[in-house]
Order: structure tokens, then sequence, then C-alpha cells
């Protein structure tokens, strides 16, 4: 069942109609070990999807961890609820979760140089 997702390392994917249609991925959040504030991770390029990637593996992940030009402590403001809830879906501004904005698998957010659980098995069922 899974293969599907893991058939193409492309980030395109052709749709039934015949058009090609670049792969989404909606924002994240990981949640500071030290203050419990949820950050939030644009995934847009490889290097942003990068960085969640490292960041939710690890278990002591902090503000001071963010990956980002601007500083980022835990006395810095939560991010609003009604703006938390915009995840950045092309389909719905507060979805929840579907199959245009959550990626299983595709070469962006999956890495060769990663040895976890879940790029192994990308990259094995890709060959």
């Amino acid at each position: 069942a899974l293969y599907r997702h893991y058939k193409n390392l492309n980030y395109l994917k052709v749709t039934q109609t015949g058009s090609v249609k670049q792969h989404y991925h909606r924002d994240e959040f990981i949640r500071c070990y030290k203050c419990l504030k949820e950050r939030r991770f644009r995934r847009r390029s490889n290097n942003e999807c990068r960085a969640y990637h490292d960041a939710s593996l690890n278990p002591n992940w902090e503000c001071s961890n963010y990956p980002s030009d601007r500083s980022l402590s835990c006395d810095d403001e939560d991010e609003r609820e009604v703006r938390r809830a915009i995840r950045g879906c092309v389909r719905l501004r507060t979805c929840q979760g579907c199959i245009e904005c959550v990626c299983l698998g595709c070469s962006m957010c999956r890495f060769r140089d990663c040895d976890c659980r879940i790029c192994e098995d990308y990259l094995a069922n890709c060959q």
C-alpha cells in the first residue's frame, strides 16, 4: 500500500489528466522541550524540509535551535492560535491534512545522508 507513495523519487508528479503538478509540503510544528511552545517550520525548499526533519528527530529540540536568520528564544511570543491553524494547504486554509498537502515521501523531504528509519525505508522502496 505504501509503494504508491514511494514509487516516484521525483519532486514532480503527473496527474491523471497528464498535467505535471508539484508536491506540496504544509507547514509543521515542533514543540520546544523547555518552554513547550510550538514553533512553525515552513517546508517550501529542500533546506527547510531538512531543518524540520532534523528538528523532528531531536527529542531535546529547543527554541534556540530554530534554524533561521532571526534568533528565537523561549521568551519570544508563541504564534497566535488563529495563525497556527493555517498550515499552508493549497486546497483549504485550515486543513488538518489531506493528499494535497501531506507528503509521505519525495526527494525533497527524504535524504540519502540521513540514517533515520523513515529516510532509509523511503530510499529502499524507491530503488
